[in-house]
């Protein structure tokens, strides 16, 4: 099996019965072995199979209820989809390839005390700075020993959150779970039932400087320790105001960074558009969006 390498690489009539038995799982454990190594050798010919496997699920779902005899169908337009993988000019090899991640939601709190007796590593505990105004009184930890028992009560809320996949919540404060496969630029921006979006996430005026790959929480850790190291601060999360009715939060990532200059240009672009034409138009710029729904509490 062999075809054209080079930037105009196309599919052969034998590459693209190989590469439908494997998306099929009909090629055998060598054959298949053999094109996946092929595939990671040859990323112009991963793309094509990779569009090729995409334009299958979407002709695999039209077919749920087409009657047996309709299947023909398949292979007349898939003859015709590889002619036009032939000349398609794929986006993720022009450039950086969009970055993989997850998004999830989680309740926040207003109160550190409330987010205390909900994780079980920090129940009965808490620190100079953290005040407990309820219950039995707690245990006093270290500021150092706290951030630690804190940090493991965000990965545990964190794996939840994203086990879930939690993608609308009722809470009057949120936090964004989020686990990205390399370093990216994350912005949030959300759409109230009236007025003009907010930009939720980079707090600041600043650049959105790339958070490192693997999993994190947003807007950042809920305990953060003072600069002298002798007491520690609570951040509640994002606060959903009163009478939005409903939020649309719109997560975008991009492995290029966004300079200052940028993340002001697209707020200013985003100002007068709903929440769909906003997510088109990130999408233009670069990023891969998700969308998360937060409702207001009753």
């Amino acid at each position: 099996m062999s075809g054209a390498t080079g930037p105009e690489r196309e599919l052969t009539p034998e590459e693209v019965a190989t590469a439908l038995d494997w998306i099929d799982g009909n090629l055998g454990v060598d054959a298949a072995i053999e094109f996946e190594l092929r595939l990671a050798a040859e990323p112009e010919l991963a793309a094509r199979v990779e569009a090729l496997a995409r334009m299958d699920q979407r002709m695999a779902r039209q077919r749920l209820s087409a009657p047996p005899r309709a299947r023909w169908g398949r292979w007349l337009a898939l003859a015709a989809a590889a002619a036009l993988i032939a000349t398609l000019t794929i986006p993720r090899l022009l450039g950086p390839r969009e970055p993989a991640f997850e998004v999830a939601l989680a309740p926040g709190h207003a109160l550190a005390e409330d987010w205390i007796h909900g994780a079980p590593a920090l129940v009965g505990q808490c620190a100079p700075g953290i005040a407990m105004s309820r219950g039995e009184n707690p245990t006093v930890l270290a500021p150092a020993e706290f951030l630690r028992r804190a940090a493991l009560a965000e990965g545990q809320l964190i794996d939840q959150a994203l086990g879930s996949g939690a993608k609308e919540l009722e809470a009057g404060w949120f936090v964004v779970p989020l686990e990205l496969a390399e370093p990216a630029s994350v912005l949030l921006f959300a759409w109230g039932e009236r007025g003009a979006p907010q930009r939720l996430f980079p707090t600041s005026e600043a650049a959105a400087l790339p958070i490192p790959a693997g999993r994190s929480l947003l807007p950042g850790p809920r305990a953060v320790g003072s600069a002298d190291g002798a007491a520690v601060r609570y951040q509640p999360g994002f606060l959903v105001p009163r009478g939005v009715g409903q939020w649309v939060v719109l997560v975008a990532v991009r492995t290029r960074e966004v300079g200052a200059e940028e993340l002001r240009r697209l707020e200013e672009a985003l100002a007068t558009r709903e929440h769909g034409p906003g997510q088109a138009h990130l999408e233009e710029q670069g990023f891969e969006v998700r969308r998360l729904i937060v409702r207001e509490p009753r």
